[in-house]
């Protein structure tokens, strides 16, 4: 995972790990599905950690849904 290739660096799986549970094979899945929904319709692909998704969209994926009600129970 903290290859040179990867979005994360080691240390940034390591934390995001300890700060919401999920496996560190979880969170780049998470990543992965976050940057495929953000860069649909976009015509610049660049996205960043302000780019924003509307909940709408993220809760109408069942795998974002999961997510999205533990992060705003939580």
């Amino acid at each position: 995972m903290g290859a040179s290739n990867s979005v994360f660096s080691e240390e940034e799986l390591e934390e995001y790990q300890e700060l919401t549970y999920f496996t560190k094979k979880e969170i780049v899945h998470v990543y992965k599905k976050f940057a495929e929904v953000a860069s649909q319709g976009m015509s610049d692909t660049r996205f960043d950690i302000q780019t924003k998704v509307p909940m709408k969209t993220v809760l109408s994926m069942e795998e974002l849904k999961v997510i999205a009600l533990y992060c705003l129970n939580d």
